[in-house]
């Protein structure tokens, strides 16, 4: 709705003074301002005109007013604005429309020479004052008559037409003062004047604003994950444009795989937006297995606005862990077997803080391990740290043991967000017999015709029973068999003892016969032993010198 107010137009006759002085009764002091500026009453009677000085001025030259381009004075301290004039100078003034002060809106002064030379140009102003504290709007100065007075120019130059001689001011702020420059010229010796009024029209718009609400989304999702590792999903919400977006609700439906809270389905409310405004909601998902999950997200509002987002996608992986292990199937009792083993990550995920925990059975003696291997709850363990894609690691322990039996050694790997992964190796460990065969004749030399026994001990000085265990006897010409005793029973033919097998002799553990015989001739002699059993089939054999003599 739009009301206006028009400012009733007043005309004020304002006559220029003549050298007989006919311009009123009021005096200004020798400065040339009054000290109350005597007020028109818009009857375009001179009595509201005043003079600086009632001395008549000396004939010079037309006086000349500075002019510059339409000035804007605005006064601080209210509006009671006043020209000030020059020596040589009058001021008339009048409030507009209605004369007075108190219930007008604009002041009009003209500044002009109390006296001017026929035919010579000179110059004076118009001074416009806003005396309210509002704006005044399409402000305009009139002039409604001129009698002996020819306005050469102007500055700013006035619009003239049928409607006469018209300044366009514009708008008017409060207090603010606009000087009109006119330079005109007197033709007659006397009188010369005008009369001008001033006007505004003010008008009373009803103003709306028309917004124009939008939506965008943008979805963002970490890259790269391990499956074990939570996915962030952050939707930006923003309204560029004006006005409200109320009610912004964020949907998504996730991949199949992806979940939040067990559900691929996630809705969250965004709640109004202002114009420019942005906001982020986030959601934590979860992935149920490898590979790429790629979805769009949207955004809608209460009042029908509706936005899509781009299609971002998160590659979730994951570390594939093996082990192997490599051994020798037998060793001997008290030897050291190495056991290696080698994990390896086939997956296309990191596997951090890797480990490889050994189990040590009882009985096996830790002989050494490679590098970064520590004791551990009755095994081993070696931290591995990060293992890349597609990397492997070797680890080794070497062990002993002391009885036989088979000894199996079990490892595990494991790592973050890596399923863990065992093996075992075996060894057999076994002993190994070692015979000592001695031979020794407790009379040495012997005369023809007495006696000396042959001591024959067998030791196995080996780590497992050796078994069937047979000692033969051979003996010289120049000896003849007279008894024997020991482990065993013997048989005699001719000249060849052999005693019966000794059926096992365990590790440490001996076995001895005594042989008795009889020198029955003169010579340096040998007496000889030969031993087989069933770890050795080929004979050992053993020696003892005898001097027989008579």
């Amino acid at each position: 709705m739009i009301s206006s107010m028009k400012g009733a137009r007043m005309a004020a006759a304002i006559l220029l003074a003549g050298i007989a002085g006919a311009m009123g009764a009021c005096e200004t002091n020798s400065s040339g301002r009054s000290s109350d500026l005597p007020i028109g009453v818009g009857s375009g009677s001179p009595s509201f005109l005043y003079k600086p000085s009632q001395r008549a001025p000396e004939h010079k030259p037309a006086v000349k007013v500075p002019t510059e381009p339409v000035k804007k004075v605005v006064y601080k301290n209210g509006c009671d604005y006043q020209p000030n004039p020059g020596p040589g100078m009058s001021v008339v003034g009048m409030p507009f429309p209605t004369g007075d002060r108190a219930t007008s809106a604009l002041l009009l002064h003209q500044v002009m020479p109390e006296q001017v030379r026929r035919g010579a140009e000179f110059n004076y102003q118009y001074h416009v004052t806003n005396i309210t504290q509002g704006t005044l709007q399409n402000v305009a100065l009139t002039l409604e008559s001129q009698s002996n007075l020819d306005v050469l120019s102007a500055n700013p130059a006035p619009m003239t037409g049928q409607g006469g001689t018209v300044w366009s001011i514009g708008e008017l702020g409060p207090c603010e003062t606009r000087v009109i420059d006119v330079t005109a010229v007197a033709d007659s010796v006397g009188s010369a004047g005008d009369c001008v009024s001033v006007s505004y029209n003010n008008s009373l718009c009803a103003v709306l604003n028309v917004v124009d609400p939008e939506l965008t989304i943008e979805k963002q999702v970490t890259p790269k994950v391990l499956k074990c590792d939570p996915i962030t999903i952050t939707y930006n919400v923003c309204n560029p444009g004006t006005g409200v977006a109320s009610g912004v609700v964020v949907r998504d439906t996730l991949p199949a795989g992806l979940t939040v809270n067990g559900s691929r389905n996630v809705e969250l409310p965004v709640g109004d937006l202002a114009a420019g405004e942005c906001r982020d909601v986030s959601v934590v998902a979860m992935a149920s297995g490898t590979g790429e999950y790629c979805s769009p997200a949207s955004a809608a509002s209460a009042g029908g606005l509706t936005a899509e987002s781009g299609t971002p996608c998160t590659v979730v992986v994951a570390p594939d862990l093996e082990i192997a292990c490599n051994a020798r199937d037998k060793q001997y009792i008290n030897r050291n077997a190495q056991y290696d083993f080698t994990v390896s990550n086939t997956g296309d995920g990191v596997s951090a803080n890797t480990v490889v925990s050994l189990n040590l059975p009882a009985g096996a003696e830790v002989v050494s391990a490679s590098a970064g291997g520590v004791p551990s709850q009755g095994g081993m363990a070696f931290q591995l740290g990060d293992l890349a894609p597609g990397a492997s690691r070797d680890v080794s322990v070497t062990l002993k043991s002391r009885v036989a039996g088979t000894i199996g050694v079990s490892a595990t790997a494991t790592g973050a967000c890596a399923d863990p992964v065992s093996t075992q190796c075996e060894t057999l460990y076994r002993g190994i017999p070692a015979i000592l065969l001695e031979v020794v004749d407790l009379v040495d030399p012997v005369e023809v015709g007495q006696q000396t026994t042959y001591r024959i001990t067998v030791t196995n000085q080996g780590s497992a029973a050796d078994t069937n265990i047979k000692v033969t006897c051979i003996l010289p010409d120049e000896e003849q068999f007279v008894s024997a005793s020991g482990a065993t029973s013997e048989r005699v033919n001719g000249q060849e003892i052999t005693f019966s097998p000794v059926a096992s002799l365990a590790p440490g553990a001996q076995a001895s016969w005594d042989l008795v015989v009889k020198a029955i001739g003169e010579n340096d002699v040998r007496f000889a032993v030969e031993l087989t059993s069933d770890s050795f089939t080929r004979p050992i054999r053993e020696t003892e010198s005898t001097n027989l003599y008579e």
